[in-house]
């Protein structure tokens, strides 16, 4: 899910624990986006969706966008099974940088499992929508290692709080 708006005064704003928040910011036609991108959202590109949605709705450029990533789970605390991984292999073979995600984004360990680094993921979707690397910003923060700071859904075993992301236009 995502939000967008060119309106300023209005606070766009998504609640999650482990999740991938994801800013976007046009500063030339003024517009902001907010995205919630959790292992679905990033196999369906929601990053990829909120620049093409700023691009027709409001004339942005990939290019000139600004983005962030913001603390989610990290690969050392995140484990997927095939399922997840057979989605993501499809983005790989996608995506710009792609003959490097085994060791930078997927980390395949015994037993068929995988770690998976959401939000490098979502950087190169970003990328492949055309946002300029030296564009997108990304924490290393990881919700469930520091959990002195964040909820962690898988942590906590799905008993815990909410953050919140938000993103806003000042009034000129």
């Amino acid at each position: 899910d995502g939000l967008l708006t060119d309106v300023p005064g209005i606070l766009l704003t998504s609640f999650y624990a482990d999740c991938v928040p994801l800013y976007f910011c046009d500063p030339v036609r003024r517009v902001i986006g907010l995205a919630h991108a959790g292992w679905k959202g990033t196999v369906a590109e929601i990053a990829l969706k909120m620049v093409q949605t700023m691009q027709t709705e409001f004339g942005s450029r990939p290019s000139d966008l600004l983005a962030a990533i913001g603390p989610s789970i990290g690969p050392e605390a995140y484990e997927v099974d095939e399922h997840v991984m057979s989605q993501i292999r499809v983005l790989e073979h996608d995506c710009p940088g792609n003959d490097d995600w085994e060791g930078s984004v997927y980390f395949p360990l015994t037993g068929g499992k995988t770690l998976l680094d959401l939000k490098q993921c979502n950087r190169h979707i970003m990328m492949k929508a055309g946002i300029l690397p030296s564009h997108i910003e990304c924490t290393t923060l990881c919700t469930s290692s520091r959990s002195d700071l964040f909820f962690s859904y898988r942590k906590e075993g799905g008993v815990t709080g909410r953050m919140a992301s938000w993103i806003g236009l000042e009034e000129r």
